[in-house]
């Protein structure tokens, strides 16, 4: 045991480079040549802004940043040598978050004596109205003729005051991911997970539920978008050109959803009219590294600048990653996941989503382990979208939200248990201070 704890604690300052109590500040990059060659330019960039914002880390210590790639994703950590020391961690999605990411790493490291951060647009968050502590962890929650249903991997509740009692059973070994109401029906989202002899992709299963009972069954994913429910095939591996996590056309399978962009990410995507200044309904997703987008038929509105990190659920897939190597077959093989993104809502005139927070070390290639969360939410003001922070807890992570009678429920997932919080949302409490 003991000489486990010592390789860890070697492997760990490893992860930092030789100069770490330098009176300075360091960058260093692990992971693709195209990644380190940004290196100078992240340096440059971090001494720029603590410049600008005032710091002299030789009155501090050393600040040390650490950009790792870790599958499709980046770890950014920071540590800074005070006494005692300071870290922050996030996983970001892809290079273009680094910049931003930089600048929330400054704000939460310095204080406003050491560095004043710029003034934000997000207000305090709503206080939490009623908690209801569920012995089990839960993926999704939903809203059916005002009776709130919630799902674990394998089953579906109906919640009566603070207990459950059981609606539906997945039919399969599958996994439960998200649960959407439509019409008197309810969606369920699911993981078919392939055996492993098989060599097969992990795909999407879709049940659509009324009264408790299966009705329709798709493999495909299958979400309700607009007046309709909307089908497409989520594609894992790379191609040949490289690409990973492509969706087939969208295609309606219910009803008359709205027509969707070729290859859009169906599970991120709401339809809704956002935008006054521009006529009809736009287009709320999620980018390719995880910001909030606003878009119509004609050009991208509006894009967050805040980065919203991917759920700790997941489909993946093993391929080859070199074709023609002479390589053995088990150092080509490489595995692809597809995590599942935060879900959006929209209520009145302001959209929300889930933003959680990984602790240092939280984010591994096959896993996430969140620490803590936010929901924050966007409403036009008549110059920009503001953003409002409505809940926040370092109590666990969120997995789904919902909204019932102005009231935003919210499944924070601590350990084993559940807490599903309810948070006011009438328009009073979010009238600005």
């Amino acid at each position: 045991m003991k000489r486990w704890s010592m390789v860890f604690i070697a492997a760990l300052f490893s992860l930092f480079p030789i100069d770490l109590m330098a009176m300075d500040a360091t960058v260093q990059i692990n992971g693709s040549d195209e990644l380190i060659k940004l290196k100078p330019g992240i340096e440059q960039s971090l001494q720029a802004r603590l410049i600008a914002r005032g710091v002299d880390l030789s009155s501090l210590g050393s600040l040390t940043v650490t950009i790792s790639q870790l599958g499709a994703s980046l770890s950014f950590d920071a540590i800074l040598m005070v006494t005692p020391p300071k870290a922050y961690h996030k996983d970001i999605p892809g290079i273009d978050a680094i910049s931003s990411t930089i600048d929330e790493m400054l704000t939460a490291l310095f204080v406003p004596s050491t560095a004043p951060a710029p003034v934000s647009k997000a207000q305090p968050e709503r206080s939490t109205v009623k908690t209801i502590t569920l012995p089990f962890p839960l993926n999704s929650i939903t809203i059916l003729d005002q009776t709130v249903f919630i799902a674990d991997s394998s089953t579906i509740y109906k919640l009566q005051g603070d207990k459950t009692t059981v609606w539906w059973k997945i039919p399969d070994k599958d996994t439960i991911l998200r649960i959407s109401s439509y019409q008197d029906s309810i969606i369920a989202l699911t993981k078919h997970e392939a055996h492993f002899l098989l060599n097969q992709p992990d795909e999407f299963i879709s049940y659509r539920i009324t009264g408790g009972s299966t009705t329709q069954k798709w493999n495909s994913a299958v979400v309700p978008l607009g007046g309709g429910l909307m089908s497409a095939v989520l594609k894992i591996a790379p191609d040949i050109t490289f690409q990973t996590n492509r969706w087939t056309a969208a295609e309606p399978v219910d009803g008359k959803p709205a027509i969707l962009p070729a290859g859009t990410d169906i599970i991120t995507a709401v339809i809704h009219d956002i935008d006054s200044e521009n006529p009809g309904p736009e287009i709320i997703a999620f980018n390719p590294s995880g910001k909030l987008r606003i878009s119509n038929a004609n050009e991208i509105v509006w894009t967050s600048p805040t980065s919203f990190a991917t759920l700790p659920l997941s489909l993946q897939e093993e391929y080859v990653a070199s074709l023609g190597s002479t390589d053995s077959d088990d150092s080509r093989t490489r595995t692809q996941y597809y995590y599942l993104p935060p879900r959006i809502l929209v209520w009145e005139d302001m959209f929300m989503a889930i933003d959680n927070n990984a602790g240092l070390f939280g984010v591994l290639e096959s896993s996430k382990n969140y620490k803590s969360c936010r929901i924050r939410s966007y409403s036009w003001s008549g110059t920009d979208f503001d953003e409002r922070i409505l809940f926040k807890t370092s109590l666990g992570y969120c997995t789904d939200i919902a909204i019932q009678n102005d009231m935003l429920l919210a499944l924070i997932v601590k350990k084993k248990e559940t807490l599903l919080t309810y948070t006011n949302l009438t328009r009073g409490s979010l009238d600005r201070p």
